[in-house]
C-alpha cells in the first residue's frame, strides 16, 4: 500500500488564486514525511491553500494529523485552507474518527 501515494502542488500563475495540495490514492504512514516537509513549504506562501482529495482513497491518521495541523497554522496565519473532492471512503473514515465537522458539505465522488 505505500508505493502508490503521490503528493503535487500546483502555484496557479494567478495572482492572489489559491495554492493546490493533490493528494494521491493512499496517503500512508510512509508518505507523511513528504506531505509534512510539503506542508510546511506551503505554510510559507502568502496565499491560501486548497487541499484536493479528487484520487485520495485513503488517508492515514498520521497524513490527518498533518492535514490538521496544515489547517490551524494557515487559519491562525488568517488564511484559509479547504479540503475537496473528499470520497465517501475518506468522508467515512474522518467521521469515524471525530471530524465529520471539519468536512465540506458538497456532494463528493465515491
Amino acid at each position: 500500500m505505500h508505493g502508490d501515494c503521490t503528493i503535487r502542488v500546483h502555484i496557479p500563475d494567478e495572482p492572489g488564486a489559491m495554492l493546490q495540495l493533490h493528494l494521491g490514492a493512499t496517503v500512508t504512514i510512509h508518505a507523511v514525511k513528504q506531505l509534512y516537509d510539503t506542508a510546511c513549504e506551503l505554510t510559507r506562501q502568502p496565499r491560501d491553500l486548497q487541499i484536493c482529495c479528487d484520487e485520495a482513497e485513503y488517508l492515514d491518521v498520521a497524513a490527518v494529523q498533518v492535514i490538521l495541523a496544515l489547517g490551524r497554522k494557515l487559519q491562525m496565519q488568517n488564511r484559509v485552507c479547504e479540503l475537496t473532492g473528499i470520497r465517501n471512503s475518506v468522508r467515512k473514515d474522518l467521521i469515524r474518527i471525530g471530524l465529520g465537522h471539519l468536512l465540506p458539505s458538497e456532494d463528493t465522488p465515491s
